[in-house]
């Protein structure tokens, strides 16, 4: 049986699709006004970072995969944390955790994108 360990980075993409009336498009540039409130449909919230996506293919894959990562102690972490578990993964991680888990905030605008990032 073939095994592997995949020690990276985990943390959850959230993709929204803000409300087009609100934005601005030229080119290659997005406007959006400060102080707006602007209306978004969530897309989808699921687990990224590069980490996190080769255990889980190496997962499907049928290979016997242990994931190393880093987490906080916050609720971002036990949402990966549940979805590593859904997907049959080993989940390593420190004992003592702090801190904020990574987040990607993805705005969709049809083919492209921009994205937030906190690592």
């Amino acid at each position: 049986m073939k095994k592997a360990l995949v020690v990276g980075s985990s943390l959850i993409d959230l993709f929204l699709r803000p409300d087009e009336s609100h934005t601005t498009i030229t080119n290659e540039n997005v406007s959006l006004l400060l102080g707006d409130k602007i209306p978004t449909e969530i897309d989808k919230m699921s687990l990224g970072g590069n980490g996190s996506n080769v255990s889980v293919a190496l997962a499907r894959l049928g290979i016997s995969t242990s994931f190393y990562t880093w987490l906080g102690n916050d609720i971002l972490s036990t949402e990966i944390e549940n979805t590593i578990e859904k997907e049959g993964l080993e989940l390593l991680t420190e004992e003592e955790r702090g801190g904020k888990t990574g987040l990607s905030v993805i705005l969709n605008f049809g083919k492209d994108r921009i994205i937030f990032s906190h690592h």
